[in-house]
């Protein structure tokens, strides 16, 4: 049988041109429809090698249902492009190298161009900010490669229509082949640019009341001026050192400022005493955390629990702190961190009847409260700030 008995008559040209590659070159490699004796067309891939003889072994793989599940999935990624322009995703698709492979109509909208002037360009290049570009690219490639995990949600700012910066959050998933190989991935987003606007406005609206609060509340204890202040600042530091999110150093820093705003109920007469306060006086100051919380809980457009975080800063891993005895991991860690913070500020600073007690002094504490009434990492974390040369003058300044 000769080789129309094989193949149609429209890939009979393909197929003498892969037997001529194979004499000149001494291999060649072709998929195409191999005709099965029934009449159907099965999908093939033929490779040809020369032999040193000069004969030459045409031998072929049956790719047929890799080839179906290829359009089964090609299909699919269509289709959920095609949904995602009813939802209002962005959606976008991307190979190995960064290019663009495809993108639904809102992702175009949101550029500013047509489908046909964004597929197959670079997206880091054309589209991320300039100071990101490197990075990302970096983080990219290290997922591509398998070295990293994927970032399965991240924010991050675009160049959209007309150079506009818009700040999209994106879902993405790794997509594979047939064979399990990474090709890719799959990113949808959601342009939060507004609401994140709308978050900065509220966030500085936030400040300024909380700023307003600790002010209020140092006027009723004149001798610990600023020390809210200078709490919410270490705090935070702190949160750096562990390594905590954004969202965690907000809430750690405006938990400071505002958590000992439940003293504005005690007598000026008890907080500006010059003595140690005596057995009857301790109880009262104590019931400040309890009504730091009644105050803040009616502000019901926080975003985050400083009602909480307020209540819970005189808590102790060990269960010995107050008000409510909380063990462990039962205090939130932004109370946690608040709390070493208040320790190590008060410690730090001058008092009515004390002068400073010193760094030493103030370490030594820590330590000793490590596991029992301080959480370890923040005692950490902590340390390391202080050993690293603090400036506790600058902190005294504000």
């Amino acid at each position: 049988m000769n080789i129309e008995g094989f193949f149609s008559k429209e890939y009979i040209q393909q197929v003498l041109a892969s037997f001529e590659e194979v004499q000149r070159t001494g291999q060649s490699k072709l998929e195409i429809p191999l005709l099965h004796k029934d009449g159907s067309l099965v999908d093939v891939l033929m490779k040809g090698v020369r032999m040193p003889d000069g004969n030459v072994i045409i031998y072929s793989q049956d790719k047929t249902e890799i080839n179906r599940a290829q359009r089964t999935l090609q299909q699919e990624r269509d289709n959920a492009l095609r949904i995602s322009n009813v939802d209002g995703a962005f959606n976008i698709t991307l190979g190995l190298d960064g290019l663009i492979q495809k993108i639904n109509q809102m992702g175009c909208d949101t550029l500013g161009h047509p489908k046909e002037d964004i597929i197959g360009k670079n997206w880091f290049d054309n589209y991320l900010c300039a100071e990101d570009i490197e990075f990302v690219k970096g983080v990219y490639a290290d997922m591509m490669a398998g070295k990293v995990k994927p970032h399965l949600i991240v924010t991050n700012p675009i160049r959209g229509k007309n150079g506009e910066i818009r700040t999209i959050l994106w879902r993405n998933a790794i997509v594979e082949d047939e064979m399990g190989n990474i090709t890719g991935t799959l990113g949808s987003g959601i342009d939060i640019t507004e609401r994140e606007r709308h978050k900065e406005s509220l966030r500085n609206s936030l400040e300024g009341i909380f700023y307003l609060i600790s002010a209020i509340t140092e006027v009723r204890d004149p001798y610990t001026a600023g020390h809210q202040r200078r709490v919410a600042h270490f705090a935070k530091e702190i949160g750096v050192e562990m390594g905590l999110n954004e969202d965690l150093l907000e809430q750690i820093y405006y938990g400071g400022l505002v958590h000992d705003i439940g003293k504005i109920s005690i007598p000026s007469e008890i907080l500006s005493s010059p003595g140690k306060l005596s057995p009857l006086q301790r109880p009262l100051v104590q019931t400040h955390a309890k009504v730091g919380y009644e105050i803040i809980s009616v502000v019901k457009e926080l975003p985050w629990e400083i009602d909480l975080i307020v209540l819970q800063h005189h808590e102790r891993m060990d269960g010995s702190g107050y008000p409510q005895g909380l063990f462990g991991d039962e205090i939130l860690l932004p109370a946690r961190v608040i709390g070493v913070a208040d320790v190590v500020e008060a410690m730090t600073s001058h008092r009515p009847y004390r002068p400073a007690l010193g760094l030493d002094v103030t370490k030594e504490e820590i330590i000793q409260g490590r596991n029992t009434k301080y959480d370890p990492i923040v005692v950490d974390a902590c340390l390391r700030i202080l050993d690293n040369g603090f400036d506790f003058k600058k902190m005294q300044s504000l």
